[in-house]
């Protein structure tokens, strides 16, 4: 599932919460591997990314500067992640105990 990044940032919580519930071994694996493991190489890219444009700010002294800066890091944040997210069933996801508006989130990844 391709999505923006800064659209994964927002999310990581909820897709967190999504397979927290999940407890059998074989399930655990294969969300590990397709989507956890993927996810959490992106995210901490992002946040070594973050931390570099932050360092250039605080070494900024003028506005021009500034602003270039938070321009590269505002096109990294609208870049495309592709992510294999896999798919639960509601009996996995009542484990979750979702409220409506996080459940309208995700309900796209809940198969029949």
């Amino acid at each position: 599932m391709k999505m923006r990044l800064a659209e994964l940032i927002q999310k990581r919580n909820l897709y967190a919460k999504l397979y927290s519930g999940i407890t059998d071994f074989d399930r655990i694996v294969k969300i590990d591997n397709r989507t956890i493991e993927p996810m959490e190489k992106i995210l901490k890219a992002h946040d070594k990314m973050r931390e570099t444009f932050q360092k250039e700010l605080e070494d900024s002294k003028n506005d021009k500067k500034i602003e270039e800066v938070n321009s590269k890091y505002s096109e990294e944040l609208e870049k495309e992640v592709n992510i294999d997210f896999v798919t639960v069933t509601k009996e996995e996801v009542k484990k979750a105990e979702f409220n409506v508006f996080e459940y309208r989130q995700i309900k796209h990844l809940i198969k029949d």
